[in-house]
């Protein structure tokens, strides 16, 4: 096997171009010469961070499809003998970092009104899906990677109920490869981080953080009649006005 050096390599960040670049596997049928990228890689010898004070030397960290299979003692965790060795002598791995709450990658709030249209008030868009609008955003992302971030929960920042947010990889490609996970978690909201107004002073209604909270708690207890309604087979229930707010919720 041949011992490789990664130059420059200082964070896990760095690692992200191994972590990030292993090829899935397609579903159409290859056209020309098939692609024989190493899918196990080892970094051997690196001073590694695991996780909060605790710290490995001379750590292996072994990344198998992407995903890391094992750290440790390099003296405890030999290679695969299908891995290709990277030599981490004089470099330090450590966990990537997540960012919990951002709006990279989406479009603004006027494209993503032309979607919400869902329900009778704007500041209910639980229908939206960041992993459907999210498009990279390279230079965003290289900021994010040269901070630490590898990866990063993506959100709309329209109205009260934002939908549903995507998970993101702050690797470079497109959103097919980096997406990582989707429809991680519903996003309630009475004001947008970093912004000086709240979404509720925008409309008519609710206008307060009172309203903002009576209009949460509504909304939701809609969302329980619509899916009761629902459950009922169609010859017995009344027609019922689709929402694809409410049957997200």
């Amino acid at each position: 096997m041949i011992r490789r050096t990664l130059p420059g390599l200082v964070l896990c960040v760095a690692l992200a171009g191994i972590l990030h670049a292993e090829p899935r596997q397609g579903v159409a049928p290859t056209t020309g010469i098939r692609d024989a990228t190493p899918r196990v890689h080892a970094i051997v010898g690196a001073r590694v961070i695991p996780r909060p004070g605790v710290v490995i030397d001379s750590g292996t960290v072994v990344l198998r499809d992407g995903r890391i299979e094992s750290v440790g003692p390099s003296a405890k965790i030999h290679p695969p003998a299908d891995a290709r060795l990277w030599d981490g002598d004089g470099r330090t791995v450590y966990a990537g970092l997540i960012e919990p709450y951002a709006h990279i990658g989406l479009p603004d709030a006027k494209t993503q009104r032309q979607r919400a249209d869902s329900h009778w008030n704007v500041n209910v868009q639980a229908q939206l899906r960041a992993a459907e609008l999210y498009q990279p955003d390279a230079e965003a992302l290289k900021g994010l990677r040269s901070l630490g971030f590898t990866a990063a929960l993506v959100v709309t920042a329209l109205g009260i109920f934002h939908g549903r947010s995507a998970l993101v990889s702050t690797a470079p490609g497109d959103t097919r490869s980096t997406l990582v996970r989707s429809d991680v978690a519903h996003h309630i909201a009475v004001k947008n981080p970093g912004t000086p107004k709240a979404t509720w002073e925008e409309v008519t209604y609710p206008g307060s953080l009172m309203g903002a909270i009576a209009l949460i708690r509504q909304t939701l207890l809609d969302a329980g009649w619509y899916a009761r309604i629902h459950a009922r087979p169609a010859a017995k229930r009344a027609p019922v006005e689709i929402s694809d707010a409410l049957a997200t919720l």
